[in-house]
């Protein structure tokens, strides 16, 4: 497994439940995979995963043209509400929506430090190597 689900899951309800406003987060890879979320609808976390991962891609050729690196944090203000996404190492993107009550100082303070506990729970390996070589995997979950 590419990521230790329950406590994927814990740290996004830790989140959510810390932020005020903060309405669904989730966990994807560089590539593009939902690897945890707290949406219900299958079909919206998806939706939503697949636009993030555009995101990225179109943030990375940014990063790369005008020389800034590595994308590590987007904000994108909406009418009502944002979407607020965090780098997590090499290891992929966490990405709130949030209304626009939402105190979005505190929303990027809890981000970063959730990003931070996430990051050892996600296995630091590219999604294809993975499916690969599972020794990989078995290996990580050792390190449990």
């Amino acid at each position: 497994m590419l990521v230790r689900s329950a406590e994927v899951q814990s740290l996004l309800q830790d989140l959510i439940h810390e932020c005020p406003g903060v309405e669904s987060a989730v966990l994807v890879s560089q590539d593009g995979i939902l690897l945890a979320s707290n949406m219900t609808d299958e079909t919206k976390k998806e939706r939503f995963s697949l636009m993030i991962a555009s995101f990225l891609s179109l943030a990375m050729h940014m990063g790369d043209v005008l020389h800034t690196g590595a994308i590590q944090q987007a904000l994108v203000k909406g009418k009502d509400g944002y979407l607020v996404m965090v780098s997590i190492q090499d290891r992929g993107i966490l990405a709130c929506l949030a209304n626009n009550k939402a105190k979005l100082g505190w929303i990027t303070l809890e981000m970063n430090q959730t990003a931070a506990r996430l990051s050892e729970h996600i296995h630091p390996v590219a999604y294809g190597t993975a499916m690969l070589n599972p020794g990989i995997l078995e290996q990580f979950e050792k390190k449990r």
